[in-house]
């Protein structure tokens, strides 16, 4: 699907980078003004910014006024042209057909721990139907009564017909659960469980007071936390050496990714993708799939020996875009060191980390 609305006569110093390198002609212009957005990791950086901004600080325009003044008058004397960017596509709704009336509701074989430790992980394992596409066919979740409240708790699919529900239990006693699923022979599960103290851990990091950080029992957590946002996909030597970097670190928190991205120092093709297929010929990390790969289908088997790494460090991820298989992920290590000033710093990530990774 597209939209056909028009570009205005002029783009403005407001206008996103990336909206100004759709109109074919302002495209031209910039890559030629600017030689940083020749390059598809820096356009992916400042897709987001105001173009007044990156023109304003970018090294080609900043020390001459004269080029900026220029720039702008060609960009203003434009043409509106049709933008036809594509909309995203709509979200995949459960088959409510998926399982017919013959099959038991409630007949899938479930396990799970009887006893779980205070502020540890419970997991139900349900061995259901694998036909079709579950991971978009089927919807699953649970609602697990505490001693004091309910909780909705998702699950999802695992692969290989392996549903799971996962909840961080978080005060001692008996625990009740009872599933509810698009699938019949998932639907109407139950069963309990007893949390039992000595705790797992201190328990889940909260605001506590207004401007501090406590864990649930009462432990005080100061952060100090580095970024390091696609370590995953830099290969075992890299990935080992970044583990022992973090490890002799005083970091405790590391912003990370899942998903393979293009970026600065960064334009290798991962060893896994979190999605089946390949990348198409000239796409950018995995971005456009073929026809062999169904992104619909996220397999979680496409990360292959993803998990197998821990670390003695302390750091606690903190993940975009996170895999309900990466409960636990393993931790990270720092990036590589910027020039601060340009780019211009990421809304999401604040100024540019100073520290090295060799």
């Amino acid at each position: 699907m597209t939209s056909l609305t028009s570009f205005p006569s002029a783009l403005s110093a407001d206008t996103p980078v990336a909206t100004a390198l759709r109109h074919p002609q302002a495209r031209e212009l910039l890559e030629d003004a600017l030689p940083e957005l020749r390059d598809s990791a820096m356009k992916m950086i400042l897709g987001g910014r105001a173009l007044g901004l990156v023109i304003a600080t970018s090294p080609a325009t900043a020390a001459s006024p004269e080029r900026t003044r220029d720039l702008w008058s060609r960009l203003a004397a434009l043409p509106p042209v049709a933008d036809e960017h594509r909309s995203p596509a709509p979200a995949v709704e459960p088959s409510p057909e998926y399982e017919g009336s013959g099959v038991p509701r409630g007949s899938a074989r479930a396990r799970f721990e009887r006893t779980v430790p205070l502020f540890g992980r419970f997991e139900l394992v349900l061995d259901g139907p694998a036909h079709g596409n579950p991971f978009t066919d089927v919807r699953l979740g649970a609602v697990v009564d505490t001693p004091s409240r309910s909780v909705e708790v998702p699950g999802f699919y695992d692969d290989g017909g392996v549903y799971r529900v996962r909840y961080l239990v978080e005060e001692p006693g008996e625990h009740r659960f009872r599933t509810t699923s698009t699938a019949r022979s998932l639907d109407g599960i139950d069963g309990s469980f007893t949390v039992e103290e000595p705790a797992a851990g201190h328990g889940p990091v909260r605001v506590e007071g207004a401007f501090h950080f406590a864990h649930a029992d009462g432990t005080r957590h100061i952060p100090v936390g580095t970024t390091a946002y696609a370590w995953t996909h830099q290969g075992d030597d890299l990935e080992e050496r970044t583990l022992a970097t973090l490890a002799a670190s005083p970091f405790n928190k590391v912003r990370m990714c899942v998903f393979p991205k293009s970026y600065l120092f960064n334009e290798n093709e991962p060893v896994r993708f979190p999605f089946p297929g390949m990348p198409e010929p000239g796409s950018t990390s995995g971005v456009s799939m073929s026809s062999s790969g169904d992104t619909s289908r996220s397999g979680s088997r496409s990360w292959g020996t993803s998990g197998s790494r821990r670390t003695s460090s302390s750091s606690t991820p903190t993940i975009a875009g996170a895999s309900p298989r990466w409960t636990r992920p393993r931790t990270t290590a720092t990036s590589p060191t910027r020039s601060r000033g340009w780019p211009p710093s990421p809304t999401c990530g604040g100024p540019w980390p100073t520290s090295t990774t060799s």
